[in-house]
């Protein structure tokens, strides 16, 4: 999945969001993921340093299946709850691990919308 444009996607607040994305070849066959790591970040503007919330392979909070090219990116009911802004820009980052190489699949806007019943 790659992208020129934007997405754009909404989360409710409190609930657990989740967001799976297969990376494929321009021949449709998935990319083999097998040591790659990824970092999808959330903030206010391309510029800004503050870092909203952070999914990665390494916090656990995007799993990888190798081989088929599929990463899930899940948000717990907590995180989600815990947001206190209500729309924020991301994108994900996909790094290779024999040369380091980072590949953006897509970026994104994102609206949190607010939770009403606790």
């Amino acid at each position: 999945m790659t992208s020129q444009s934007p997405e754009q996607f909404t989360i409710n607040q409190g609930t657990t969001w989740k967001l799976e994305v297969t990376w494929k070849n321009p021949n449709g066959t998935a990319i083999d993921l097998t040591g790659y790591s990824a970092k999808l970040q959330f903030r206010h503007s391309p510029k800004s340093s503050a870092v909203l919330y952070e999914m990665s392979t390494a916090n656990g909070k995007i799993v990888l299946d190798e081989v088929n090219g599929k990463l899930t990116m899940t948000a717990p009911k907590a995180d989600t709850a815990a947001f206190a802004f209500t729309e924020a820009i991301l994108d994900l980052l996909v790094t290779a691990p024999s040369d380091g190489e980072a590949n953006r699949l897509f970026s994104a806007i994102v609206f949190v919308s607010p939770s009403v019943t606790r």
